[in-house]
């Protein structure tokens, strides 16, 4: 059996040891806790990130596509002009008295 006064740990430095670990038992806990916490946030904001790199990805096909389609139009406008213009020609030459 230990001898509490002679030698050995004394009962008094055993009551200051845990005094001195209950506080720092506490602040471990409590990093533990705000480290789930922070690693669910992270965890969220990476999530929403992935949401948000999809929207882009379908944003930038979806505006790559109307591009297209406008620089289509935008021959077929072209064509029709010339077209036109070509149209108007042999009606004012029609019209003419020869």
């Amino acid at each position: 059996m230990k001898n509490w006064t002679n030698g050995g740990t004394s009962r008094i430095h055993v009551l200051a040891k845990l005094r001195r670990t209950a506080p720092l038992e506490k602040e471990v806990e409590a990093l533990k806790t705000e480290n789930i916490v922070l690693r669910t946030e992270l965890q969220n904001k990476q999530g929403v990130v992935g949401r948000l790199e999809i929207l882009v990805r379908e944003r930038s096909n979806r505006v790559d596509q109307l591009t297209e389609i406008i620089d289509r139009l935008r021959q077929q406008n072209k064509r029709l002009d010339a077209e036109a213009e070509d149209l108007a020609e042999i009606v004012r030459n029609w019209r003419k008295p020869t």
